[in-house]
């Protein structure tokens, strides 16, 4: 690499030729004019000052800029422009024009590292501090990123890319304007330190694939405007969220307001609490990400209510009751358990009138469960009742070897469905010696002379065999071992719900006047259609 140095006083500014690839503008020098300009791929190394009436640095061809070190902090330039791949590194002051130009442009991408951890005096300001347009960037803040002009961002992505501000052992980091970040694309901003919006907004996100991580400590003032992607809470972090699917609140160890996230995120050492009332919107997920996920513990004081196509994921972490016992989710969406081997406890009341599914490993519901819709078992996972279940719920065993574990058996009046050879009901603690089908459809299981349990069935289980065993922990297992089969009703059934319809006829019945779902029919009451 050729290089060139740069002393003395350069009242026109200077080009670097194709001669040299790297140009060093020493300590004593002070580039006027034009300021710098290289044609090419180049590297500048400035320690000095360049103060040029446009810009100061020009990198046509891309390359890479390091402006003064730690040792130098007084190195300073009049913003810079980079249209070609660029790579930069500042320890001293980037700053444009306040109402005209921006402290950093980067047209075709590329890095920015603004100070260190060990050095937050690093100083990127102008009209926008940082605009990255063109191709993804990545920035990292340990200093100061400020824009001065109306309606400006001290970082704007447009491209996705990201940016992180401060870090672990840094929290003094700061990008502020009258809106601190705006990113688009597939954008991922990471807070450490303080993100401020002197309007009012903290970041804006523009779509669904951009995120807002924070990490605990971190502080936003302004709202955050999620544009449809993802909050996620770091790890470490404990407090409250209020207000989830409106203009949300958190409280504790991030402090922000926010709204308009799809998705929502709790990292694995995260404890958060929802209180009040709070909701999924349709298509957002609750991760405990749109979807909210959950991977640390995340406690209910209030309600929240999953809306249809919405989904809350739970994939290692617990849902306590809180302290009042009083919380509830209301599903009428997914609620989905995949902790892979692992166990999943929900203390909440549940009002299922979507779909629960358990993906994988077992999911614990302690206390009841409520509604009109289905609890669907899949392939090796285990679901756990501990409390009652309504008649008006479908367990649905989608297997093979699904379990359904029950800790008080003649509390439980949901009916299975698609109960095959290989699924078990395990019944926790409770001794059995037999089970059969009677002409109701139903799973009488009996310990001697005693019933245990009459479980109902859906589907034509007359003539199936079951064989009891010891479940290992005190209990027992039910295995369906031979028959079973299609959803229609048994005989029995079947004349009672013609009796029914003849016993009615001679009753007048207005038309289109049956509630919602209790129109006659001929079906078994006990097969939900799906």
């Amino acid at each position: 690499m050729t290089t060139k140095h740069l002393d003395g006083y350069y009242p026109g500014g200077y080009t670097l030729s194709a001669r040299y690839s790297k140009l060093v503008i020493d300590k004593t020098a002070d580039v006027r004019g034009s300021g710098v300009t290289a044609p090419y791929f180049a590297t500048v190394v400035n320690r000095g000052a360049i103060y040029g009436s446009t810009q100061g640095v020009y990198l046509e061809g891309g390359g890479s800029l390091i402006n003064g070190s730690e040792a130098e902090a007084d190195a300073s330039i009049s913003g810079m422009t980079a249209k070609g791949v660029t790579t930069i590194t500042n320890f001293g002051t980037i700053y444009g024009a306040a109402h005209s130009g921006a402290g950093v442009i980067l047209k075709a991408g590329g890095s920015i590292e603004n100070g260190s951890a060990g050095d937050s005096a690093a100083l990127i300001t102008g009209a926008f501090g940082v605009y990255a347009s063109g191709a993804a960037a990545t920035v990292a803040n340990f200093g100061t990123i400020h824009a001065g002009a109306d309606y400006s961002p001290g970082v704007r992505l447009l491209v996705g890319g990201s940016l992180t501000n401060g870090s672990t052992s840094d929290s003094s980091a700061l990008i502020y304007g009258q809106y601190g970040v705006e990113a688009a694309g597939a954008a991922t901003v990471v807070n450490f330190g303080t993100i401020e919006g002197t309007i009012g907004v903290s970041v804006e996100l523009y779509g669904a694939g951009s995120e807002v991580v924070a990490e605990a400590g971190s502080t936003f003032i302004g709202k955050m405007g999620g544009g449809g992607g993802r909050l996620a809470l770091a790890g470490g972090g404990t407090g409250t969220i209020s207000n989830l699917g409106g203009g949300g609140t958190l409280t504790g160890a991030v402090d922000a307001d926010f709204s308009g996230f799809g998705s929502y995120e709790i990292a694995a050492g995260g404890t958060w609490t929802l209180s009040g009332s709070n909701r999924l919107n349709a298509a957002s997920v609750l991760i405990d990400e749109g979807t909210l996920i959950n991977r640390g513990a995340l406690k209910i004081s209030g309600t929240i209510s999953i809306e249809a196509s919405a989904q809350l994921k739970l994939a290692s972490g617990n849902v306590s009751a809180g302290p009042t016992g009083a919380a509830s989710i209301v599903d009428d969406g997914l609620l989905i358990s995949s902790p892979g081997t692992g166990e999943i406890t929900v203390g909440a009341h549940v009002s299922d009138l979507g779909v629960v599914e358990v993906a994988a490993g077992t999911l614990d519901f302690t206390s009841h469960l409520l509604g009109t819709g289905v609890l669907k078992i899949d392939r090796r996972a285990t679901l756990e009742v501990d409390a009652a279940a309504v008649s008006t719920l479908t367990v649905s065993f989608n297997g093979p070897a699904a379990t359904l574990a029950l800790k008080t058996p003649k509390a439980f009046d949901a009916t299975l469905s698609g109960l095959a050879a290989g699924d078990v009901i395990d019944l926790l603690a409770i001794k059995a010696t037999g089970a059969s089908v009677n002409g109701d459809d139903q799973l009488v299981i009996v310990h001697g002379a005693k019933t245990v349990s009459s479980l109902q069935l859906s589907g034509n289980y007359i003539g199936a065999t079951f064989k009891t065993a010891s479940d290992g922990h005190g209990g027992t297992n039910v295995e369906l071992i031979s028959g079973g089969g299609a959803e229609v009703p048994s005989v029995p059934r079947m004349a009672a719900a013609m009796a029914s319809l003849v016993a009615s006829a001679g009753a007048a019945v207005p038309s289109h006047s049956f509630p919602a779902g209790c129109a006659p029919t001929l079906a078994n009451p006990h097969v939900h259609l799906q």
